[in-house]
């Protein structure tokens, strides 16, 4: 029982397990030639027209960071989404983990 615990609910298990079957990663794999040992690694939130990506949400006020790395990650591309403001040209983007490289490409 301690070591399922550790490894999260089982709702987000569940949800992790369907975001990795979500067709557009299967789409962007695709298209980007990622092989299958590429670890998606979350939604992110980032501004479209420049480097930078949700950090935080702090009594409503977002706050950005400058790399992947240090940006909120989102287990569903909906939940990112909620929180994507396209008024302040903010999109979703899927992050991918390559050994110690990092992928980041538009979720159409």
């Amino acid at each position: 029982m301690g070591q399922a615990n550790s490894r999260g609910s089982l709702e987000n298990r569940i949800s992790g397990a369907l975001a990795s079957k979500d067709p557009r990663l299967e789409k962007l794999r695709a298209d980007l030639g990622l092989p299958e040992r590429v670890q998606f690694g979350g939604y992110l939130v980032k501004v479209d027209d420049k480097d930078e990506f949700l950090g935080d949400i702090n009594n409503g006020i977002y706050g950005f960071v400058a790399s992947p790395e240090q940006a909120l990650q989102f287990e569903s591309f909906d939940d990112a989404n909620d929180k994507a403001r396209s008024e302040q040209h903010e999109v979703v983007v899927a992050l991918f983990e390559f050994g110690s490289k990092l992928v980041v490409a538009h979720v159409s």
